[in-house]
């Protein structure tokens, strides 16, 4: 662990923390305008011209022309079995943007991120330090947190919801006077 390790991972994190925030409030200003769907079609538009020039940029264009498995039908299955499984990651982030919180993304990837990192020394059978363990162990308290705070939230809008109901069906269900005092004032005159 080095301190320069550190800030660019906390910068790593602020990034990605505020690219979900304005792709919630761009998802929320498009969302009567267009579906999901196209909003993701314009956004993969509007990227070649970054993508592009740095693809010539690092040479990476260049390669693909002596790119040993341009002819084998397995290699490109592949690229575009990736490609579809790239689009519904999009298509699905940006559906939980739309009916859930940034925030709420934000904390459900940071979990997924540690999942993914025990998963994956399982599966290629590495050892992992104590360090590892602890920052992984805060991750997922973190998000443990994070949930319970927000099941409360919700627990108590529906507490108070359902308050407000009784209150207004008690109200609906009174029963009114045949003669108002107002009413026997008025006939004794």
């Amino acid at each position: 662990i080095t301190v320069m390790g550190l800030i660019y991972m906390t910068a790593g994190v602020l990034m990605s923390a505020l690219k979900v925030v304005y792709l919630e409030k761009v998802v929320r200003s498009v969302r009567k305008d267009m579906g999901m769907v196209s909003f993701l079609f314009w956004l993969d538009l509007f990227m070649v011209p970054i993508l592009a020039p740095w693809a010539v940029a690092n040479g990476e264009i260049f390669e693909v022309a002596s790119w040993p498995q341009r002819t084998s039908a397995i290699a490109w299955g592949f690229l575009i079995l990736v490609s579809i499984m790239g689009g519904l990651r999009a298509y699905s982030i940006n559906m939980v943007v739309k009916h859930a919180s940034a925030l709420t993304k934000t904390a459900a990837d940071i979990f997924t991120q540690a999942l993914t990192i025990y998963v994956s020394l399982l599966i290629f059978n590495t050892e992992a330090s104590t360090m590892l363990h602890l920052g992984i162990a805060v991750t997922v308290a973190g998000f443990g947190f994070y949930t319970a705070i927000k099941y409360n939230e919700k627990q108590k809008k529906k507490a108070k919801k359902a308050a407000i109901k009784k209150v207004v069906e008690d109200n609906d269900n009174e029963v009114e006077p045949f003669l108002k005092p107002s009413d026997a004032v008025s006939h004794r005159v």
